[in-house]
């Protein structure tokens, strides 16, 4: 059997076609500029092939013509485009699409920089943690009726300076992990500075929405610490002057402190914890 030879005629494109190609392309990388993940760097792909006349076809399906180029960006198994060969399809998808997909590749590499730069200005490296100026921003937002707590860990500079700023911030950690695992999805925690932390209880239950949550992170706390740091908390609520919430908050810490540490106190209402 003689070997089908293509002609010049099976790689005719009419000007009109090659247009329509270009347009499409340009659409594509357009969409480049939007992209967050590599999800949708595939699924610019996958438009785009099927605007150049192509299929996008697994490894294991039956095509002879599929192009090796991998428009999968590493979400989900490969995916290769194909056309049949010799088709004004394929030669748009040979001439246009390396270079889209060099192109994608870049943008999501981009991306995932962005997002990366993005966490660390808004997430705590150490305790995971929203940045105090992720806090600030949320303070700002305050609703009547939220609560702000200030947290503060008890005698920590004796600790870093009998342990030395290893264990402190071993401590530190730890103590960021109880507070992730405490909270509610709708609240928000962020170490404010130091050994000091700020707990935004949205949408709160009142008095008895902060009894529970510090209850349930004083347990936490507890079972997991890796020396026997207690923690004093400050509670307050914002009523009708946000602006006034954290100061109170912080104030309701420090009278914890002064009163034997190891417990919470109310703005402006007796003190709670252990006695």
């Amino acid at each position: 059997m003689q070997p089908r030879v293509h002609g010049p005629a099976d790689q005719r494109c009419s000007p009109h076609a090659d247009m329509a190609a270009v347009e499409a392309v340009l659409t594509a990388t357009h969409e480049l500029l939007w992209i967050s993940s590599p999800a949708d760097a595939q699924a610019a792909a996958v438009r785009l092939v099927a605007a150049l006349g192509g299929v996008v076809v697994t490894p294991d399906a039956p095509a002879d013509d599929a192009l090796p180029v991998d428009v999968s960006f590493g979400e989900g198994g490969t995916l290769l485009p194909s056309a049949p060969a010799a088709s004004v399809a394929h030669m748009q998808l040979v001439r246009h699409l390396p270079g889209f997909v060099r192109d994608a590749h870049r943008a999501v590499e981009l991306a995932a920089r962005t997002r990366r730069l993005v966490e660390e200005a808004e997430i705590d490296p150490l305790t995971g943690l929203a940045t105090r100026r992720v806090m600030g921003r949320a303070l700002g937002r305050l609703r009547g009726d939220d609560l702000v707590i200030m947290l503060d860990l008890d005698r920590f500079k004796q600790l870093n300076d009998s342990f030395g700023h290893e264990q402190g911030d071993r401590v530190l950690r730890g103590f960021g992990r109880a507070i992730r695992a405490c909270v509610r999805a709708r609240d928000l925690a962020g170490r404010y500075g130091g050994e000091e932390f700020v707990v935004i209880l949205t949408g709160s239950d009142g008095s008895a929405g902060a009894e529970a949550f510090l209850s349930r992170l004083r347990t936490a706390w507890e079972a997991d610490r890796p020396h026997p740091v207690t923690f004093s908390a400050g509670i307050a609520g914002v009523g009708s002057d946000p602006s006034q919430a954290l100061p109170a908050a912080d104030a309701a810490m420090y009278e914890a402190k002064r009163s034997g540490r190891d417990r919470w106190v109310w703005s402006r209402a007796p003190a709670t914890g252990p006695q």
